[in-house]
C-alpha cells in the first residue's frame, strides 16, 4: 500500500513523510511549555504570559489609550508598568513605530485574553484571505495555511507574522492589477518597516510607479496621523533610543537572552561562528549581497513581478540582521507554493532543500541551541532553486 500524504506535505515528494514527522515532533516541542502551563491551570511564569509578545501590543495600546504615550517609549517606565499589570520581568519594550501604536490602542482596551483572541482571529483571518489565492493557483487546499510551521510559531508567539505576511502577500498579488490596493498594503507594512526593505527596490526594478506613489502616500498619511495623535516626541524617541536598543539586541550574547535562538539570521550565524564586531557586520553584508544575486538574475531574465515579489520575501530574511522565526509565515507560504508549482520538475535534492527550508520556523530554536545556525544557508539555497525554476518556467512557457 502506498502512503498518500495530504497535499501540503505531498509536494515534497519522497521527503514528504519526513517533513510531516519533523513538523509534528518539533511543532509539539515548540508549544509544549505553554501547553503544559495551561493544562496545569497556569497562564504565565515570571518571564512569559500565554500569547508572549502580544503583551507589548496590548500594553502599548493600553498605555496610549490612557494618554501615557511618553511612558510607552520610556523602557524603564514601560517595563515597570508591565511588572505592575502582569507581574512580568524581562526585556519587554514597545519597539514599533508610533503609527503602529494607533493599531495597538483598540487591542489595549479589552482584558488581555479577550484582546489576544481578537488579535489572533483578525490577523489570521486576514492572512487566510491573502494566502488562499496563492494556494489555489497551485492546487493546494485553503487549509494549508493552517498547518504552516510558521503559523504554529506565530500562534505561540502572538506576534505580527500573520499581519505582515498578509500585507506582503496582498501587496505582491495586487501590484500588477490594482496599484492602489497594492500601495495601501505596502504602506501599512511600514508598521513593521524593516520587513519591507526590498519592496521599493523590486517595484522600482519593474517601474511600478503608481504602487510606489500609493505606498508612499499611505505611509505619509499614517505618520501624519500618529504625529497628530501622539506628538513629535514619540517619533524622536523611537528613531533614537528605541532603534538603538533594538540594534543592541542583535549582538546580545549573554545566556539569559534566550530570544537569540529564535533568529534565523546571517548575523546570528556569524556570531555562532565566533565572528564579532566588524567581522560580523562584513559577513552579514557579503551574505546579503550574495542573496541579491538570484533576485537580480530572475529580474534580468524577465521573471514577472509577482514571482520576483515572492522571491524578495526570502531575500529579505538574508539581508536583515534582525528577524525572528515568528516572522516566517509568508516565507513558509512561498516555499510551499514553489514546491507545489515546480513539483513535477524538482530534483530530489531540491525537494530536500525546500522541505528543510519549510521547517525553519520550528527547527530554528532546537538547532540554534545545539550550535547549528543552518537557517540562512537553507534560505539561500531555496532562493536559488526558486529563482532558477522561475526562469526555466518562463523560458519554456
Amino acid at each position: 500500500m502506498t502512503l498518500r500524504l495530504p497535499k501540503p506535505w505531498a509536494v515534497f515528494g519522497l521527503v514528504g513523510p519526513l517533513v510531516l514527522f519533523v513538523w509534528l515532533v518539533f511543532g509539539f516541542a515548540t508549544v509544549r511549555f505553554d501547553a503544559t502551563m495551561i493544562v496545569n491551570g497556569k497562564y504565565q511564569d515570571e518571564y512569559h504570559l500565554i500569547g508572549r509578545d502580544f503583551v507589548n501590543i496590548w500594553q502599548g495600546g493600553r498605555m496610549a489609550a490612557a494618554g501615557d504615550v511618553e511612558r510607552v517609549y520610556d523602557r524603564a517606565a514601560y517595563q515597570a508598568d508591565i511588572g505592575k499589570s502582569q507581574g512580568l520581568i524581562g526585556v519587554y519594550n514597545y519597539s514599533y513605530p508610533p503609527h503602529m501604536l494607533m493599531a495597538s490602542v483598540p487591542f489595549g482596551l479589552p482584558p488581555y485574553f479577550v484582546a489576544l483572541a481578537l488579535w489572533t482571529a483578525l490577523t489570521f483571518g486576514l492572512f487566510w484571505f491573502a494566502a488562499v489565492p496563492w494556494l489555489k493557483d497551485v492546487g493546494l487546499p485553503a487549509w494549508s495555511s493552517l498547518v504552516l510551521p510558521g503559523t504554529l510559531v506565530n500562534l505561540w508567539a502572538g506576534h505580527f507574522g500573520f499581519l505582515v505576511g498578509a500585507l506582503v502577500l496582498l501587496g505582491w498579488r495586487w501590484a500588477e492589477t490594482s496599484p492602489v490596493r497594492s500601495g495601501l498594503a505596502f504602506g501599512a507594512m511600514t508598521m513593521k518597516p524593516h520587513l519591507g526593505v526590498l519592496v521599493p527596490l523590486v517595484l522600482l526594478a519593474k517601474a511600478k510607479w503608481q504602487t510606489i506613489v500609493g505606498a508612499g502616500m499611505v505611509t505619509i498619511a499614517l505618520i501624519a496621523a500618529s504625529l497628530v495623535l501622539f506628538g513629535v516626541a514619540a517619533w524622536t524617541t523611537w528613531l533614537t533610543s528605541t532603534l538603538d536598543y533594538q540594534r543592541s539586541l542583535i549582538g546580545m550574547l549573554h545566556p539569559g537572552a534566550g530570544f537569540r535562538f529564535m533568529m534565523p539570521t546571517v548575523a546570528r550565524m556569524a556570531a555562532a561562528m565566533g565572528l564579532t564586531g566588524a567581522a560580523n557586520s562584513w559577513f552579514q553584508i557579503g551574505f546579503g549581497m550574495l542573496a541579491s544575486l538570484p533576485l537580480i538574475y530572475a529580474w534580468r531574465r524577465g521573471v514577472g513581478l509577482r514571482d520576483l515579489g515572492l522571491m524578495s520575501i526570502l531575500a529579505t530574511l538574508l539581508i536583515l540582521p534582525y528577524v525572528f522565526n515568528y516572522d516566517l509565515v509568508a516565507f513558509d507560504l512561498v516555499i510551499l507554493v514553489a514546491a507545489a508549482r515546480y513539483q513535477a520538475v524538482l530534483s530530489g535534492i531540491e525537494k530536500i532543500v525546500l522541505g528543510g527550508a519549510y521547517l525553519i520556523p520550528v527547527l530554528q530554536m532546537p538547532l540554534a541551541v545545539a550550535g547549528m545556525q543552518a537557517g540562512p544557508v537553507l534560505i539561500l539555497m531555496a532562493l536559488i532553486i526558486i529563482a532558477r525554476r522561475a526562469v526555466l518556467a518562463r523560458e519554456t512557457a
